[in-house]
């Protein structure tokens, strides 16, 4: 998708992590700024913004609060710029805060360039804005303006909150959440105007309109009652698609249920005495215009003794609860549709596991290693981890053939991410990842003998504490092959497993190494496997065999079969597994409950041995790309032989190159 032009933008700064998601279409939600400026007092401001952040974050979506400060559109802030908007009506007295709506953006940028001191909180409708210039499809608030009660013709001033006007004409379509229309406001009215607009109004499971604090009045009926997430996803999808243009669709969810049971039954809302005392006081004192909203709430503030500030802050954050349910079944709707709407299938290959920074030393010598000295040698950075070898490997090998490959990862909120997704982007792999804040990408550090064999290594891989992300089950049962490695939890292999009980999905294993193999122990003996992919040393451990041939370290053809066997005996289906153990410079050895046969690989020259570490991975994803291909041709009786031919024709082309996965 071709991202904003407003990305290339001088008067935007963007986060970081705004900036990836924007270029990755990862899912990121917008929040304003004028509830951190105006709304909330200071430490409550900073304590709501903190955790806003914090709950996208921990459910893999960025968050994205947007203000001014600097002559710049800062969306995303740092912790230091969240510090200081929230401060700054408190620490500047001399230069308070600005409110910005859309028609004041350009003022306030003005202002703050020559004070960079000053900050711009923006409303809900220039916040709306912004979002959906940048192609952010949700922005979460509070309560939104309208009209004001006791508008009629003969009014002076229409006062009409600008929020209803942006949201019909914003660029790019957008889902505002909000707890409703503030409730010092005349609902109805405003109903009527949004409807005029053209702007999408529904309540989220609820027949009566939502009135920010105040209890639902059962004389306002909602225009549209959405039933759960996935019927505002779905109306917001066909109503951009349909519609081809932008503007916004307001989902308005009422108090958290507790909280309505709580004041169930009371014959008045207290609030709504609350208010019209507010509002005669606004008369009686002549306060007019866009003075009127901030002296209503603060004096409903005091004389509720502050609850209404404290119900505020609850409404924001059910709010983001509901968002994100919104955005994540929003995702899964437009996983298996193209952009026109229409239905496809998502992936021909699903793997799942783990993205790795791989850090590999070679010793230029075959001398001995000296402990608690250094050793002369020469070190390679490059992009690794199983899953991903296994992503980028099938990719490549269907370079010009029909078929898609989706990965399902998980990587650190470091540096390294961005040059990650670049690279499998380039190599034809749709990267779906969990980022996971305040992590680093997982590293692994081997440490090579001269002629290339693994001497030792250490892997840091808490990253995958925090879970690889999960395909949707639309994707999972119109793929043709799933695969994972040992770096996914087993809760998420058997999850995705039971959506593969319906369908004729080929489903693959990489065990990675002996610990993370040993997790999976009694996943096969459950679950239908098809193809198992280990090494030597992982066979013997997976069939308890471990130790039986460490002595010499001699390839022998009947222990592998004997292990392969002994596997295949305690799996769920030992008449359809099929055991393909790599074995290194003696080839590959395939087993099944019928046949076994060794295929010994062309041998290479060590001096043209350049990275062991991903031929392995390489040739699992050959294999399962050949796999495809031979399934769509009808296959035949040496359709396995293909695919071990092409998975060790890539493999060698790996082993003598620098990179994880050979170059095309």
């Amino acid at each position: 998708m071709q991202r904003p032009l407003s990305l290339q933008n001088s008067l935007f700064s963007l986060h970081p992590s705004v900036k990836n998601a924007l270029s990755k279409s990862l899912p990121i939600i917008a929040f304003e700024s004028t509830i951190l400026t105006h709304g909330l007092p200071y430490p409550q401001n900073l304590d709501l913004a903190k955790s806003l952040a914090s709950k996208c974050r921990a459910n893999n979506i960025v968050p994205a609060t947007i203000a001014l400060n600097n002559g710049k559109v800062k969306v995303g802030l740092t912790p230091f710029e969240l510090e200081q908007i929230c401060l700054s009506p408190k620490n500047q007295p001399s230069t308070p805060p600005q409110k910005a709506t859309t028609s004041l953006l350009g003022r306030v940028l003005s202002l703050s360039s020559a004070d960079p001191t000053l900050w711009g909180g923006t409303t809900v409708a220039s916040t709306s804005y912004i979002a959906s210039l940048l192609q952010i499809k949700m922005f979460v608030t509070g309560g939104l303006g309208g009209v004001h009660r006791d508008l009629s013709p003969s009014s002076r001033i229409n006062d009409v909150s600008a929020d209803l006007f942006q949201l019909a004409k914003n660029p790019h379509p957008i889902i505002i959440i909000s707890s409703g229309v503030k409730s010092i406001l005349d609902i109805p009215n405003t109903l009527e105007n949004l409807e005029t607009l053209g702007v999408t109004v529904g309540a989220y499971k609820t027949v009566y309109f939502p009135r920010f604090y105040s209890e639902f009045d059962e004389s306002i009926k909602s225009p549209i009652v959405w039933k759960n997430a996935k019927d505002v996803a779905s109306t917001f999808f066909f109503n951009s698609r349909l519609l081809n243009e932008g503007g916004g669709l307001v989902c308005a969810v009422p108090k958290p249920e507790p909280e309505l049971k709580a004041n169930r039954g009371k014959r008045k809302d207290e609030t709504e005495v609350f208010i019209n005392q507010a509002l005669q006081a606004a008369a009686d004192q002549n306060i007019t215009g866009k003075a009127i909203t901030p002296f209503v709430l603060e004096m409903v503030k005091n004389l509720s003794g502050g609850s209404t500030l404290e119900t505020n802050i609850e409404l924001v954050q059910n709010n983001l609860d509901v968002g994100i349910e919104i955005l994540e079944a929003l995702g899964r709707l437009e996983n298996c549709h193209d952009s026109d709407g229409s239905s496809h299938i998502h992936s021909d290959i699903i793997v799942l596991g783990g993205t790795v920074v791989d850090s590999i030393s070679s010793m230029t010598s075959s001398t001995a290693i000296i402990t608690n000295t250094s050793t002369v040698g020469k070190t390679i950075e490059t992009h690794g981890g199983v899953g991903r070898n296994v992503a980028e490997a099938a990719a490549k090998t269907l370079a010009g053939q029909p078929g898609v490959v989706s990965f399902y990862t998980a990587l650190g909120g470091d540096s390294a991410n961005t040059e990650i997704l670049a690279q499998l982007e380039n190599a034809g792999v749709r990267t779906k990842c969990h980022m996971v804040e305040g992590e680093n990408t997982a590293k692994y550090s081997a440490f090579m003998k001269h002629d290339g064999d693994l001497l030792y290594a250490v892997a840091d891989m808490s990253v995958f504490d925090a879970g690889i992300s999960r395909p949707p089950k639309v994707a999972v049962e119109n793929a043709k092959v799933l695969v994972f490695d040992g770096n996914c939890s087993v809760e998420l292999v058997e999850s995705v497993l039971e959506d593969c009980d319906d369908s004729d999905i080929i489903v693959c294993f990489e065990p990675t190494s002996v610990e993370k193999a040993a997790k999976f122990e009694n996943l096969w003996s459950r679950r239908k496997i098809d193809f198992i992919f280990p090494s030597e040393i992982e066979l013997l451990t997976m069939a308890n065999m471990a130790g039986v041939n460490d002595a010499d370290n001699i390839f022998t053809l009947s222990i592998i079969v004997e292990a392969a066997n002994a596997l295949l005996e305690k799996s769920h289906s030992p008449k359809t597994t099929t055991v393909v153990c790599t074995c290194g410079e003696n080839g590959v050895v395939v087993v099944t409950s019928c046949r076994k046969r060794h295929y010994v690989t062309n041998k290479i020259a060590a001096s043209d041995i350049v990275n062991t570490s991903g031929a392995g991975d390489t040739f699992c994803g050959a294999f399962v790309a050949q796999l495809i291909r031979e399934r769509d041709r009808g296959g035949g009786l040496d359709i396995v032989t293909k695919c071990v031919e092409m998975g060790m024709e890539k493999a060698s082309l790996t082993l003598q190159n620098e990179n994880n996965v050979f170059d095309t």
